[in-house]
C-alpha cells in the first residue's frame, strides 16, 4: 500500500512540474501575411519568452509536404531543416524578457490550398526533458492575382489548376502567337524604368504599357507558361510579387486564356496525327 501511495506522489508531482513549467514559459508562431502565393514565400515569425527558464531549448515545426524552410533571424540559435522539419536549437535559451526568431518558406509550385503547421519544443529543467505543443497554424496559398486583373481572369485561371501530368503537358506547349511575360510592379502614376531597376536590383530590361488606367512594368518573354514561372522563382519576392502574365500577337490576355488557346492548339495537332 506504502509503495502504491508513493508511485502516486511522484506521478502527481511530475503533473505539477510540467503544468509549471508551461506557466514559466510562453512561445507563440504566426504566419506573418494572411496568403501566400504558388511557387511564392510566406515567413514565419516565433516570439519566445523565456521568462525564469535557463537551460537548452528546441523547438520545431512541421510543414506541409513540398515546402522548403530557410533560416532567417535565428537570434543566437541554430537552424536546421530536415524531413520537412523546420528547427530552432540553443544551448542556453536567451535570457531576455522575449525575443522572435523568423524563417521563410519556400512554396512549391503545384500547392493550392490551405495548409497545417504543427510545432513543439522542449527544454531541460531538473535534468528531465519537458515537452509542450505549440499552438497549430493554418495558411492559405492560393494563385498571384493582382488586384488590377479582371474577374474573368480570375475565373479563366481555374484552367491551370489541374494535375502535375497535365499542367507540364499544357505548359510546355508552344505557339508562336502565345507569349509569357514576368510582371514586376503597376502603378498609378508612371515610374522611372532606370530607378526601378536600381531599386528592385533587376538586371533584365524592363517594359512599360499602360491597361485599365494602370502602368504596369513586365520584363522578358517566355513561350512557354512552365519557363516563365521558372524564372518567376529566381526573383528576389521579398521586394516584390512578380507574377506570370500572358498576350496573343502583342496584345495581353489572361493566362487563363493563353492557357486555354495553347490547349486547343496541342488537341487540334494531336487529333489531326491520327
Amino acid at each position: 500500500m506504502k509503495k502504491l501511495i508513493r508511485i502516486f506522489i511522484i506521478t502527481f508531482a511530475g503533473l505539477n512540474f510540467s503544468a509549471h513549467a508551461a506557466a514559466e514559459l510562453s512561445v507563440s508562431s504566426y504566419i506573418m501575411q494572411q496568403k501566400a502565393y504558388s511557387g511564392g514565400y510566406f515567413i514565419v515569425k516565433i516570439t519566445i519568452e523565456p521568462k525564469s527558464l535557463n537551460s537548452f531549448f528546441q523547438l520545431e515545426q512541421q510543414l506541409p509536404a513540398g515546402m522548403v524552410a530557410e533560416g532567417m533571424n535565428s537570434h543566437g540559435g541554430i537552424f536546421s531543416f530536415k524531413d520537412g522539419k523546420a528547427k530552432y536549437t540553443w544551448l542556453r535559451i536567451p535570457q531576455e524578457k522575449a525575443f522572435d526568431i523568423m524563417y521563410k518558406v519556400k512554396v512549391p509550385f503545384d500547392a493550392i490550398g490551405k495548409y497545417n503547421i504543427e510545432g513543439s519544443y522542449y527544454f531541460i529543467e531538473d535534468e528531465e526533458k519537458v515537452i509542450l505543443p505549440m499552438q497549430s497554424r493554418s495558411v492559405d496559398v492560393v494563385e498571384h492575382i493582382a488586384s488590377s486583373d479582371t474577374i474573368s481572369e480570375k475565373k479563366l485561371l481555374g484552367i491551370i489548376n489541374r494535375t502535375a501530368a497535365e499542367m507540364n503537358e499544357l505548359s510546355t506547349a508552344e505557339k508562336e502567337d502565345i507569349q509569357f511575360k514576368i510582371q514586376v510592379i503597376s502603378s498609378t502614376k508612371k515610374l522611372d524604368k532606370d530607378s526601378l531597376r536600381k531599386v528592385f536590383q533587376i538586371k533584365d530590361k524592363l517594359v512599360e504599357e499602360t491597361a485599365n488606367g494602370l502602368y504596369k512594368y513586365t520584363i522578358g518573354k517566355f513561350k512557354s507558361y512552365e519557363s516563365a514561372r521558372n524564372f518567376k522563382e529566381t526573383m528576389d519576392m521579398h521586394k516584390y510579387i512578380p507574377f506570370v502574365v500572358a498576350y496573343k500577337d502583342e496584345i495581353r490576355i489572361s493566362v487563363g486564356e493563353a492557357m486555354q488557346i495553347l490547349g486547343q492548339k496541342r488537341n487540334y495537332s494531336s487529333s489531326n496525327k491520327k
